[in-house]
């Protein structure tokens, strides 16, 4: 039971100017509270809710409310093992991302009533919004905050309060047997599709109660269950114990998706691991959703052509992947497999390697176009060449160009990296050189980032007028930055060049042609000084090298999932380099690019209904 506080706290305001924080002492919280944002970058209204039962030993915290923002920031909250929140849990922490627009939030956890936990909104590193409460107990319970009326913002991924101590008792088993060892607290499981159907074997202490696939409850201490399946369904295990509710999804596999082993040495920050187990002799045409177990929760077979290459999930929650080695439309559809039409670029079939979904709902894409009777000579090839001259179109919905940019007008041929440049390809069956290849796209507002692999350079173009405003890496230009504080000083055919919302650059510089390991780099840009200072630096001795493809996306806590390209691992990496969590494909399979998903970005119930939708029983 709980005396409510609310009258004491509700005129709270918290008014932040960048790059600053007010750091507040930690209140005793009874119930909901207000806390207001007001921020260039921010701005909105948050309650939090703290309920502590009478005689309770843990409190449960939530906080909701409604942001409008122009930016991506974290929305973030942290147990604290003293109510003074001087000494705080690491791996107690939640995020969850907060993407432009109009956006309703949410986190929960428990916490014991001798905790606190402190809230943070936070753009990069800057603090913009601190609040810190503590529980204290009372004699009367307030109502839950009412539910916000947004049907339009995207659901979220946010963790529950803390999940209760799972049974240690309970044991499950299949037949045939589950592709991931059982553990209590892991919430999805694969298992290879029967001729007819999956036995369920299980044991569990008396008193609780396991229904299989929503039939008959079972209260013995050990019960068998058949269940029949083909591939794409799946059924779920609920347990009732002493500690609550648990439900495990169980999903059958096609015998072609291909396979991969999990090492989980922590807990991830990315929810979701997106990416195409597609590339080499025995890939198969898959785009896969993977959850921080490993377990794929979701995929799609691409039965129309060609094996998928980067496959995401965009910022409306669909899913679009391109086709590698052609020039053809990326494909596009819901999670519940609604065909939403190819999206293609103007004049000419789109490249593969990127797509990007702005905030205005256009899309940013990759085209060649053949250019003629090009002397390369400079870079050793013939002096009579057909070249591709690398093309970034917004396209809106409705198919028509917005913007256009050619690197014919702003890129001269002596910029091609030599060890790249004479590489002979095919375009519309004709011979010509892909002296650009770009890889990557990125907005950032007014301009454009792009990495061009064949040039060991990544560039920024003005939207304006296209022109090149820094480039970073190959050679010098008149603006191009100078690397401080990088021993190698260069790029090496990288990918995935990202700007971060603290305006850092990231890219997964792969050292091709260069003899050296593949590296995750950051830089500060200092455009007036034209530097580009080297912040973070991260290799991993089991990718040793990098010949093509991969990607470096670094998450909100300062983890980085690393796809090292041409390697079969995908990992998560803590700031120093440690691994957290390692998916290695099975066999020469290896993939392009890896999107990871942070808490907030993705539900594991979205998943469950789209693949329930395409694999009903």
């Amino acid at each position: 039971m709980i005396v409510s506080m609310s009258p004491l706290l509700t005129a709270l305001r918290i008014l932040m100017l960048a790059g600053a924080c007010l750091a507040l002492p930690a209140t005793a919280v009874a119930g909901p509270v207000s806390w207001t944002i007001d921020h260039r970058a921010a701005s909105g209204t948050l309650s939090v809710s703290l309920t502590a039962p009478a005689g309770g030993r843990t409190a449960a915290v939530r906080i909701s409310g409604k942001l409008r923002v122009p930016h991506t920031l974290q929305l973030t909250m942290t147990r604290c093992l003293d109510t003074s929140c001087r000494r705080r849990v690491s791996a107690g922490r939640i995020t969850a991302s907060v993407h432009p627009g109009r956006r309703t939030l949410a986190l929960a956890r428990t916490i014991p009533v001798s905790n606190a936990v402190v809230l943070r909104l936070i753009a990069g590193r800057t603090v913009l919004s601190e609040r810190r409460v503590r529980p204290v107990r009372g004699t009367a319970t307030p109502p839950p905050p009412p539910p916000l009326d947004t049907p339009s913002d995207p659901p979220s991924d946010i963790p529950p309060p803390d999940e209760p101590a799972a049974p240690t008792t309970l044991t499950l088993a299949t037949v045939p047997a589950l592709a991931q060892e059982y553990a209590p607290g892991q919430p999805d499981y694969t298992v290879a599709c029967p001729d007819g159907a999956v036995q369920i074997r299980g044991a569990a202490p008396a008193g609780d109660t396991i229904t299989v696939d929503d039939g008959v409850a079972h209260s013995a201490t050990t019960f068998t269950q058949s269940v029949a399946l083909t591939p794409g369904q799946g059924f779920t295990v609920r347990i009732h114990d002493e500690h609550g509710d648990h439900a495990h999804t169980i999903r059958c596999t096609p015998d072609d998706l291909p396979t991969w082993t999990t090492e989980r040495n922590g807990t991830p920050t990315a929810r979701w691991l997106v990416f195409n187990p597609s590339l080499n002799f025995q890939a198969k045409p898959y785009s896969v959703i993977a959850d921080d177990h490993g377990v794929p929760v979701w995929w799609w077979r691409s039965d129309d052509g060609g094996a998928p290459l980067d496959a995401q999930v965009l910022p409306d929650h669909t899913v679009s992947w391109g086709v590698q080695f052609q020039h053809a439309p990326h494909r596009h559809v819901t999670l519940d497999g609604q065909d939403l039409g190819d999206i293609d670029t103007v004049g000419g079939s789109s490249d593969g390697h990127e797509l990007r979904q702005l905030a205005n709902g256009n899309f940013l894409l990759v085209a060649y176009r053949p250019h003629p009777h090009v002397d390369i000579s400079v870079l050793g090839g013939p002096a009579d060449v057909t070249i591709l001259d690398a093309v970034i179109q917004e396209v809106t919905p409705a198919g028509a160009v917005a913007w256009e940019w050619s690197s014919a007008d702003h890129i001269a041929v002596d910029e091609t990296a030599p060890w790249a440049g004479v590489a002979l390809t095919t375009f519309d069956g004709q011979p010509a050189y892909d002296i650009v290849h770009l890889n990557s796209l990125d907005d950032d507002g007014d301009g454009i980032v792009f990495s061009a692999r064949n040039l060991d350079a990544v560039y920024r173009i003005r939207k304006s007028d296209g022109a090149v405003d820094w480039k970073l890496g190959g050679t010098v230009r008149p603006e191009s930055l100078a690397f401080s504080g990088d021993p190698v000083a260069g790029l090496g055919g990288q990918h995935d060049a990202r700007i971060l919302p603290d305006g850092t650059l990231t890219v997964h510089d792969n050292g091709t042609g260069h003899d050296r390991a593949p590296r995750a780099v950051r830089y500060v840009l200092d455009t007036t000084a034209r530097t580009a200072t080297l912040l973070e630096q991260l290799t991993d001795p089991r990718a040793p090298v990098s010949t093509c493809c991969g990607s470096a996306r670094r998450l909100s806590d300062g983890h980085w999932v690393m796809n090292w390209g041409f390697n079969r691992a995908i990992t998560e990496l803590a700031a120093d380099g440690s691994p957290v969590l390692t998916l290695t494909f099975t066999g020469s399979v290896f993939s392009y690019r890896t999107q990871p998903l942070e808490a907030g970005m993705l539900t594991r119930e979205e998943l469950h209904q789209g693949m329930d939708a395409r694999f009903p029983r």
